[in-house]
Order: structure tokens, then sequence, then C-alpha cells
């Protein structure tokens, strides 16, 4: 269940935010670190996760109604 769930997100999300997220939640990087890793604003990596938070809460929806 929870495989069939991290298939449909890692589908649905841009390739960048999937990063972001497996360097925060999985890696344990802080937002500064994950920024520099990737070459981007710490700015860009929190609306980044903020928007995966929404993508998640959405599928957990779209899974438990």
């Amino acid at each position: 269940h929870n495989r069939q769930l991290l298939e449909r997100l890692a589908s649905k999300i841009p390739k960048e935010e999937l990063e972001v997220a497996i360097l925060d939640r999985v890696d344990g990087l802080t937002q500064p670190e994950s920024a520099e890793v990737l070459g981007i604003s710490e700015r860009t990596v929190r609306r980044m996760l903020t928007r995966l938070d929404a993508r998640l809460e959405a599928l957990k929806a779209e899974v438990h109604p």
C-alpha cells in the first residue's frame, strides 16, 4: 500500500521537487544544505516542501476519502 502511494506520488511531482524531498525527508539535510546541493535558494526549497506536503495531503485524501 505504501509503495503504491509512493509510486503515485513520484509520478505526479516534478523531479527537482522529489530531489528536495529526498534530501530533506530521507537524507536529513537542512534546508540550507539542500539548497546548496541543488544550487537553488532556501526559499525555493521551502516552497517545494510546502507544495510536496499539499500534494501528499491530496493523495491521502484520494486514498482514504
